[in-house]
């Protein structure tokens, strides 16, 4: 589907698109680049050397791996029906399995000193997009900067078919923040912000 397209949507810098094939894409550079799958150079480049043992990049969501929750999709009739994203070539846009754990060594890289990525890397990770009309962007490269109340959020969700998710940092404070769902109806995000208001309450702006 990506090859038929023979035209951009818009000119660079006019608009901002989320777009899952921008990943897969970028997953294909890293792949030729490197000379490595892009399982491989995720696994040699960022979870060994973080010591996230327990996450790796898996290109079929029909595999089953050990511990791994099953996603839960509601139907009208009060059961849940088994949700999956019928691909067999998953890669950057949402093929990482891991655990809270090694999600939280994620965090500590993220916020720094970083272990993986150099200053300068992570600089220009998180630097936002000016549009050509002079609106800054919220969004970098894969991450999200905010501002909750006053301080600093470095997030990215993520949903599937059956779960929720919300990664989030107060660098400002070491604060990391995971919230995972495998079906309940409700949003991470206001969960997320509920736990800042919670930790942080005294630091915050008022609503």
């Amino acid at each position: 589907m990506q090859v038929r397209q023979r035209d951009v949507t818009f000119a660079p810098s006019e608009k901002m698109i989320y777009n899952n094939s921008g990943y897969q894409l970028l997953s294909l550079v890293i792949e030729r680049v490197s000379g490595l799958s892009f399982e491989q150079f995720l696994k040699e480049r960022i979870f060994d050397p973080l010591g996230m043992l327990e996450t790796r990049s898996v290109p079929s969501d029909f595999e089953i791996h050990p511990g791994m929750a099953t996603l839960h999709v509601a139907q009208p009739d009060g059961s849940y029906r088994r949700g999956i994203f019928p691909s067999e070539e998953v890669r950057g846009e949402g093929a990482i399995v891991s655990t809270l754990d090694d999600m939280l060594c994620w965090l500590v890289n993220l916020r720094g000193p970083h272990k993986v990525g150099s200053d300068e890397s992570w600089a220009q990770m998180l630097a936002v997009a000016r549009l050509n009309n002079g609106l800054v962007s919220k969004y970098s490269l894969g991450l999200q900067l905010e501002q909750y109340r006053g301080i600093d959020v470095i997030h990215h969700g993520g949903t599937v078919f059956g779960g929720n998710c919300q990664m989030l940092t107060v660098p400002g404070h070491a604060l990391d923040i995971i919230i995972i769902t495998n079906g309940a109806p409700v949003s991470v995000s206001e969960l997320a912000n509920s736990v800042i208001e919670i930790m942080l309450g005294d630091d915050l702006l008022p609503l």
